[in-house]
């Protein structure tokens, strides 16, 4: 091998990243994810789903999202029941600490919780490292949204060996400066339970922390097609002084035009999350702390019930943890959008 390339193949990642984008933006980035990795947000996501024109499925879901550095908790709705009516629809809970991960649900009209998985810590770290964890998955579509390109952090994916950036350059766009990199990915590389993200482009804001102004996203679809995913990011001063999302556009179409998902998802910051590392365990919830050495908890075990409030603004001293839906996009809050409207367009033509 070359000594030159010796010389890049040992680049660290910020060293990589440098030489695709300015300094600034990757300190930026590092600042604005840390400080994003302290607080709550409520996310209420509105998509439909076309098929050749006719509508197959639509909905409204709900998402509130408590995050610390150190531990994170969603719960999920159900797009199809009654969004508009809390008491009537199915939720979904999945907590993350530092040792272990576990889910839940809860039915329509009922207020507790029953416990339906386990992740042991040992399976945890038997999993195969640089892969996108439950919490990236998370973030991608809630905290970090004006970061992240399908599920990877902007950094991350620049800097990953199946990623190949084609031209990076200064723009102007709409009447304002912007920075706009251009991107392949070699899906036989790419970052383990990713999506297969083929490249894209993606048109980064240097006034405002260099998040995300624009994407464009090439995946391929169950058709052996390519669906192109559009999102477009709008921003409002959080109260730390940090711009945070207030709004959220997306639409993805196949390569025939035949297939159309689209939405928009709103959010509303609750400020600073107010928890401690016993807040993101089983014993917070109600349930027995052994059952992470198990593996996996069914529901309707005795005991293993949570009564939670239905409204956030509720007071009280116990646990305030409240209706809200695990990601509902797959780009923004991408996530879902995008998984169903790929599968289901490769099982409508097969």
């Amino acid at each position: 091998m070359r000594p030159l390339l010796i010389l890049v193949a040992a680049l660290a990642p910020s060293a990589v990243l440098a030489q695709q984008v300015p300094a600034e933006a990757n300190r930026a980035w590092e600042s604005y994810a840390r400080e994003m990795r302290k607080v709550s947000v409520r996310i209420r996501t509105e998509s439909t789903h076309r098929d050749r024109g006719k509508v197959i499925s639509s909905g409204v879901r709900d998402q509130i999202v408590r995050a610390t550095p150190r531990g994170l908790i969603i719960e999920q709705s159900d797009s199809s029941g009654e969004p508009r009516n809390p008491e009537k629809q199915y939720w979904k809970l999945e907590v993350v600490n530092q040792k272990y991960e576990f889910t839940g649900s809860r039915a329509a009209g009922s207020t507790a919780w029953s416990l339906t998985g386990v992740t042991r810590p040992d399976v945890l770290k038997a999993m195969p490292g640089g892969g996108i964890t439950t919490r990236d998955a998370i973030e991608a579509d809630s905290n970090l949204v004006g970061l992240a390109v399908d599920r990877v952090l902007i950094d991350r994916l620049l800097t990953h060996r199946s990623c190949r950036v084609d031209s990076s350059q200064r723009i102007v766009r709409n009447g304002q400066n912007r920075y706009e990199v251009n991107f392949a990915i070699d899906v036989e590389k790419k970052i383990a339970k990713s999506r297969d993200l083929v490249g894209g482009t993606v048109v980064l804001d240097p006034s405002n922390h260099w998040l995300l102004d624009a994407s464009e996203l090439r995946l391929k679809n169950g058709n052996e097609g390519i669906s192109t995913v559009r999102t477009t990011y709008k921003y409002t001063p959080g109260e730390t002084g940090l711009p945070v999302p207030a709004e959220v556009e997306f639409k993805l179409t196949t390569d025939d035009g035949s297939y159309v998902a689209e939405g928009k998802s709103t959010f509303e910051w609750l400020g600073p999350t107010k928890l401690n590392d016993a807040d993101f365990t089983l014993r917070a919830f109600g349930f027995p702390e052994h059952l992470t050495d198990i593996g996996t908890a069914l529901a309707g075990a005795a005991g293993d019930t949570l009564q939670t409030q239905t409204d956030p603004s509720e007071g009280g001293n116990g646990p305030w943890y409240v209706p809200v839906f695990f990601s509902a996009i797959g780009l923004v809050v991408v996530g879902l959008i995008l998984r169903y409207a790929i599968i289901r367009r490769g099982a409508n033509r097969t």
